[in-house]
């Protein structure tokens, strides 16, 4: 299965984490989102950074760019 990792601005606790989490959920079979780095990964993606993006801007500030290593 395809993994997709991505830096996530606008992470600043706890909580922002599971918000995260809570809506790309969705988008993959299996997402981990960590607040020290905040990154996210997600395994089996569903929907391309667009989508992603204009999901999470619905519940706030976070946004996903490509990681880059």
């Amino acid at each position: 299965m395809p993994t997709m990792n991505y830096k996530v601005s606008g992470l600043t606790c706890s909580g922002c984490v599971n918000r995260v989490k809570n809506v790309l959920v969705d988008h993959a079979d299996l997402v981990e989102v960590t607040l020290t780095p905040p990154e996210a990964t997600l395994t089996n993606p569903k929907s391309d950074i667009n989508a992603l993006n204009n999901a999470l801007s619905l519940i706030g500030n976070y946004q996903l760019s490509p990681l880059t290593t």
